[in-house]
């Protein structure tokens, strides 16, 4: 820690221990209000029931799940078959019929479906992409991808049969009219930000009913009537399961999206919720600590206020650099606050016109799941800061500051070499998206080019799709960014880090690290380290040298003026300490001495005792205080040092290669003299 900061070493303890309690209070709330693994083995058990279950062998006769869906022909077969296979359910394990309390509700017999499933398309105009002439005899429709400005708001049946269309028609079983569009605010729907697009939460909904057979004709009539057509971008298809074991919903969303050359992506969303809380006694308890980190957080803003307040906020910031990370830090933890109430009051508001009993309602759980699985990002960031904090403190030793003293030091070479590879990488993410995207799905986009490249300088690379694509151009690309990124520029950065920790680790060995060292002495002197140790702590030694046995030297039972002398010379500074540097023993022995007899007894010196041990303990202190002071302020000027003195080195370097070379020249061109000359010498003899 630079003298600047100013802070002693009380100081640094203190917000330490603070900070430990807080992080303390929020790992476990963090933790603990969140699911973990029984929420991934739940969520693993739907994934393989909707993602990774087989088509109907009638349908396929190649193996076939729904991430294999290309076509709306596949699409039809996924939803006629995995899909509402697995969510309405009629006969057990066994083979046996479920009972109706059961009967189309549950998956697995365990996980309630809690409403309606919902299917929603978001369509584009007809017309939205000009037709070039020389086509426009034979191609009458034309449509882009997915625009906000292309999207289509109108009735679109009439298409396809303008004769037969009725504006109010209604799908089987239901009085919803599929063919009219609904806006974002009427179904209470946020944007999806799909595989390719950002797609708005309006569109065309029909929600199937609670049946099997009643929602396989559904299917089958919007099948029929081409409801899904070329104008059609995107498909959703929503629903919400519910474990009462584990008090977990799973919000899922099932995506077709439809490209304007005529694929279809399948990607899908399970989100894992607690919307109900306080259920069970760790719920509570969770609770509380929650409460309790928002108090410490509070502490810590008020906290910062009040020195921005003091020193302004350019001086807070210029005093410890350090305070931007609590800038960070209580930004976040407001902007989780505020996540968290949000969903509150969504929570509370869906929950109380929740009817889980009513499976022909849908009940839109979508933009509850957005917001929390948002605070859980947000609070992976908040962690992560939170972990950061720690170098705070961990820099007051050198010894532990050691990442942080070479990325100092090396800040300058870094960030030249750093500069270097971004340059390099760039042109390669460009040439490959070039060159192998329409080939190669890692580079069918620049930012999936960047991805794959990164994981490539790491190791991770199939260069057999690069072969396949281009047979001269793949190898070249392939061997040169192997060599130039992996080869050259790493190593390059492995060895400035290596070349400047050789020296930071040089600069650090002989100093002294009083924090540690304190750290460990005050261990060995505590209760543990003396039962773990057996060595004594101070207090002990001091207790047992000014024991009143001690220095009763002639066994009367009383201390005596001279005896009292001798505890003056044998603990000078602690009793100037107490008593003041030109205090006598005379003095001394009047202030306690309270039956005026001259001299000390038992009870008398014990309030003595007291003082002198206290008085030694301060002593100590300041001794430690000052050493580690001394040794702060050396240890400053040298790590200010380190990087102009790596500098110096580099051009002394840089000098002696240039003196080589020339001397090396200057005795090739006295070789060639001391050659010339013996040829003439021959020639003449």
């Amino acid at each position: 820690m630079s003298r600047k900061e100013g802070d002693d070493t009380l100081a640094i303890c203190k917000g330490l221990v603070y900070f430990f309690i807080f992080y303390a209070f929020f790992s476990y709330a963090s933790y603990f209000s969140r699911p973990h693994t029984p929420a991934y083995f739940f969520i693993d058990s739907l994934k393989d029931l909707f993602l990774y279950e087989e088509f109907p062998e009638e349908s396929t006769h190649i193996y076939k799940s729904f991430g294999d869906v290309q076509t709306y022909e596949e699409m039809y077969q996924y939803i006629e078959g995995p899909l509402l296979g697995g969510l309405y359910v009629s006969e057990d394990y066994a083979g046996n019929p479920l009972p109706d309390t059961k009967k189309n509700k549950y998956l697995y017999g365990i996980d309630l479906v809690t409403s309606a499933v919902r299917m929603t398309q978001v369509r584009i105009k007809n017309g939205s992409c000009e037709v070039p002439d020389l086509f426009k005899e034979s191609i009458f429709d034309c449509s882009v991808d997915y625009t906000s400005k292309s999207e289509d708001t109108e009735d679109f049946r009439f298409f396809y049969n303008e004769s037969t269309f009725t504006p109010n028609e209604t799908i089987p079983y239901s009085h919803q009219n599929p063919w009219t569009w609904h806006s974002s605010s009427e179904l209470k729907g946020l944007s999806y930000q799909g595989r390719q697009f950002s797609y708005p939460g309006s569109g065309y909904i029909v929600d199937l009913p609670p049946d099997a057979d009643m929602a396989l004709e559904v299917v089958r009539y919007l099948q029929e009537n081409q409801w899904v057509d070329d104008h059609t971008r995107v498909l959703f298809i929503d629903f919400t399961v519910y474990n009462a074991n584990l008090n977990l919903f799973a919000v899922i969303r099932l995506a077709f999206e439809h490209t304007a050359g005529g694929a279809v992506f399948p990607t899908s969303t399970f989100r894992c919720l607690r919307l109900i809380r306080n259920l069970t006694r760790d719920d509570t308890i969770v609770f509380f600590v929650e409460i309790a980190t928002v108090c410490f957080a509070f502490i810590l803003f008020l906290n910062m206020i009040r020195k921005v307040w003091k020193y302004g906020f350019r001086g807070f910031i210029k005093r410890n650099l350090w305070n931007m990370l609590d800038i960070m830090i209580i930004t976040v933890y407001i902007t989780i606050v505020a996540l968290r109430l949000m969903v509150n009051s969504a929570i509370s508001d869906q929950l109380d016109h929740f009817d889980p009993t009513d499976l022909w309602k849908y009940t839109n759980f979508q933009d509850t799941g957005f917001i929390m699985n948002q605070e859980l990002n947000v609070l992976s960031v908040l962690n992560f800061l939170m972990t950061f904090r720690w170098f705070r403190y961990v820099t007051v030793s050198r010894r532990l500051a050691q990442l942080m003293l070479v990325l100092q030091v090396a800040a300058g070479d870094l960030i030249s070499l750093i500069i270097v590879m971004a340059i390099v990488f760039w042109g390669y993410v460009s040439m490959g998206q070039i060159a192998f995207g329409i080939d190669v799905s890692e580079f069918r986009n620049i930012a999936q080019s960047a991805l794959t490249l990164f994981r490539a300088a790491l190791g991770d690379v199939d260069f057999q799709p690069l072969y396949d694509a281009n047979r001269f151009l793949g190898p070249v690309f392939y061997i040169s960014f192997m060599f130039l990124m992996l080869l050259v520029l790493l190593n390059m950065l492995i060895g400035i880090l290596g070349d400047t920790y050789t020296v930071v680790r040089e600069q650090i060995a002989n100093d002294p690290d009083v924090l540690l060292d304190s750290i460990v002495k005050y261990f060995k002197q505590s209760f543990i380290g003396r039962k773990l140790l057996g060595e004594p702590d101070m207090e002990w030694v001091s207790n047992k040298l000014l024991s009143f046995d001690m220095i009763d030297k002639d066994n009367d039972n009383k201390i005596s003026l001279a005896e009292l002398r001798g505890i003056r010379n044998d603990h000078r500074e602690a009793f100037c300490k107490a008593f003041g540097r030109n205090a006598t023993a005379v003095e001394v022995l009047g202030l306690f001495d309270k039956d005026g007899d001259g001299f000390l007894q038992e009870k008398e010196f014990e309030k003595l005792k007291a003082q002198l041990i206290q008085a030694k303990k301060d002593v100590q202190e300041e001794k430690t205080m000052k050493e580690w002071r001394k040794v702060q302020l050396e240890n400053y000027k040298k790590g200010r040092d380190v990087s102009s003195v790596m500098q110096q080195n580099q051009q002394s370097m840089v000098v002696l290669m240039r003196q080589i070379s020339e001397l090396r020249e200057q005795v090739g061109s006295l070789q060639v003299q001391i050659a010339e000359s013996q040829r003439h010498q021959r020639y003449n003899r």
